[in-house]
């Protein structure tokens, strides 16, 4: 995942604050939160772009052992592609 990782990345866990973290602090993070919390499935629920700024979401829902998730993901494009900016995981 953190291939597709902006140069920074703010990330959101339920009711804390965004906090930006490098490509490499995000990956570790990430690998701790999926580490306690081992992914059984995950569902996308809505994709789209926005018209004013060429941005793309997606909003999924992500099944874990102990918790689901509603997971918002934003991306910016760079050149030919398109980098994850934003990632938001809202308890359910």
């Amino acid at each position: 995942m953190s291939k597709v990782f902006d140069k920074t990345i703010d990330i959101t866990f339920s009711e804390n604050k965004a906090t930006s973290y490098s490509k490499t602090q995000a990956s570790a993070l990430l690998k701790k939160f999926f580490a306690k919390s081992t992914a059984k499935d995950f569902s996308l629920r809505h994709t789209g772009q926005s018209q004013t700024n060429n941005t793309l979401y997606a909003i999924g829902t992500l099944y874990t052992k102990s918790s689901n998730y509603r997971v918002y993901m934003f991306f910016v494009p760079e050149k030919d592609a398109f980098f994850l900016k934003e990632l938001r995981f809202e308890k359910l």
